[in-house]
């Protein structure tokens, strides 16, 4: 039996495992509209209930599946929910499904408080308060996290850029270490993939390495290996984004939390549990090599530092998300769902839904695409505008392009593609698609990067050629986005 973890794998099989998140599942559904789901597995189900475009495709996925067929057996795991009859999709899709709970109180987290320059406090969650111990904490935030520190730490920041950051300045103040096999590998194979001064190689040979959504998917998995498998002596630490919340095992002993952000929000109470489970994983407490209990009370450090928002409020964060105490209620949003809080907007879910594959819903009054162009749209999964509005336009203009050359460049393609979806469409506002479409710059810069990928050149000589493109440039200013960038435009 094959498992597949993209939809280009599937060979029409008989009998195969796909793992995939819902974007590749429902891509895979769309592209075989005989395929037949036996089972669906659905991890971190919890991530069902906001109101988000993923809650939401996930749950089309799921509605899909099931209407393929109706005995479909659906399964949830959700380690964080109040009721999971909040789980339950609308027209009685989840009808069958069954209940089990488990509750699991092996571990007891230590929570610390730990300002750099003040006594280390202790938060108990279970009398919600806290207690000022005898050490101090290092005034410096750098020397703080490393005296937080034990054998493996995740160290944890909202910013990818704060997590390279970071990275580095642990780097500068920790010696070199003894580096083991896998150490050695890993530190040849990215100097071959990347390049031999990229600072993840350095930050390795310290002990320190990041993680965050903005490394290459090879290479973020090959991290993930290293911090496993590495068996040195010497601790080892991990920075890393909320790219490790869910999905990622690690042999981590200790967490270190520089800010309580996630996005532009704090973490949600079940974000927050789901990251402080990654301390303390059962292989790790019961491995026959553990001589101690220690991991039963995992240590979770929370720094107030310059990664964090000024007006961080530890013990009110702690209150919000640790105190077992507070009353669990789930905050439903996706409209798809039966509890739905707020249900504007399920017509609209279902509409959309109804384009993807007719017959899946019983909604009334839906509008439907007309246009072949249309239904590719929904069947892709396009937000960016009201397809029903636009497709006629849409279509007019596909086909006045058909009469038209073939294109074999990057660059007239990208014009097309501005010249026939985005020319005269409403976006929403803030849309990354608004600055394609209306700075010629942003195309040609576009172009230029698809046209690299699309030769399949190497990030080694990318990189090259961003630095090149760059050098080149007589603007003050170079845009590199909000994750990265220093300076507001024209703020």
């Amino acid at each position: 039996m094959r498992v597949l973890t993209h939809p280009d794998a599937f060979n029409e099989d008989a009998r195969f495992v796909a793992v995939m998140t819902q974007e590749r599942l429902q891509r895979l559904l769309v592209e075989h509209p005989d395929l037949v789901l036996d089972q669906l597995l659905v991890d971190e189900a919890h991530n069902l209930l906001p109101g988000d475009t993923r809650a939401v495709d996930l749950s089309q996925v799921i509605l899909i599946a099931r209407s393929r067929n109706p005995e479909l057996a659906i399964t949830y795991y959700t380690p964080f929910i109040a009721s999971p009859q909040n789980l339950r999709h609308i027209d009685g899709a989840d009808q069958a499904t069954q209940v089990k709970s488990v509750n699991e109180h092996v571990k007891i987290e230590r929570f610390l408080i730990t300002s750099p320059g003040e006594h280390h406090r202790l938060y108990d969650q279970f009398l919600n308060d806290t207690f000022e111990l005898e050490d101090e904490a290092p005034a410096d935030e750098v020397a703080a996290v490393l005296q937080a520190g034990g054998h493996r730490n995740l160290v944890y920041v909202n910013r990818p850029k704060d997590a390279q950051d970071l990275a580095a300045r642990l780097t500068s103040q920790r010696p070199q270490v003894e580096l083991t096999e896998p150490a050695t590998r890993a530190i040849s194979a990215i100097a071959d993939l990347i390049d031999p001064r990229y600072g993840l190689i350095d930050a390795i040979k310290h002990g320190v390495m990041f993680h965050h959504s903005q490394v290459p998917d090879s290479l973020r998995l090959y991290i993930e290996e290293l911090f496993r498998e590495d068996d040195s002596v010497d601790p080892r630490y991990l920075v890393t984004t909320s790219t490790l919340l869910e999905g990622v095992n690690t042999p981590a002993d200790r967490l270190i939390m520089m800010t309580g952000a996630r996005g532009r929000a704090n973490l949600s109470r079940s974000a927050f549990r789901n990251l402080a489970g990654r301390v303390g994983g059962f292989r790790e407490l019961f491995s026959p090599d553990r001589q101690d209990l220690t991991l039963l009370q995992p240590r979770i450090h929370l720094i107030p530092s310059t990664y964090s928002r000024s007006n961080w409020n530890v013990d009110s964060f702690l209150r919000n998300v640790a105190n077992v105490a507070s009353i669990i209620e789930d905050d439903v949003r996706n409209p798809l769902l039966e509890h739905a809080e707020d249900i504007s907007g399920r017509h609209a879910a279902l509409e959309y839904l109804e384009n993807i594959e007719s017959g899946v819903t019983t909604v009334v009054g839906a509008r439907v695409a007309t246009t072949e162009v249309g239904r590719l749209c929904f069947r892709h999964g396009v937000h960016d505008f009201d397809i029903i509005e636009t497709e006629e336009t849409l279509q007019a203009r596909v086909d006045q392009q058909r009469g038209r050359e073939l294109i074999d460049d990057v660059a007239t393609l990208l014009d097309v593609i501005v010249e026939i979806f985005l020319e005269g469409i409403e976006l929403p506002d803030g849309d990354d698609l608004a600055r394609i479409r209306d700075t010629e710059g942003a195309r040609r810069f576009y172009a230029m990067v698809l046209d690299w990928r699309s030769r399949n050149e190497p990030f080694r000589r990318m990189i090259s050629h961003f630095v090149r493109y760059w050098s080149n440039l007589t603007d003050e200013y170079v845009y590199v986005g909000h994750r990265w960038g220093e300076v507001r435009y024209g703020g």
